[in-house]
């Protein structure tokens, strides 16, 4: 994976597909996003 920011926020893509999709988030939706892995919410 690769993230890269962006203005108003972060680029997010497949570094094995680098000419595949590529995911936008707002700086808003990266920071909640870095919340939930910190705190575990993803673990199974």
């Amino acid at each position: 994976m690769e993230v890269a920011p962006a203005a108003g926020g972060v680029m997010v893509r497949d570094s094995k597909n680098p000419g595949g999709a590529v995911l936008a988030f707002t700086g808003g939706e990266w920071r909640a996003f870095l919340a939930g892995v910190r705190d575990a919410e993803f673990d199974l």
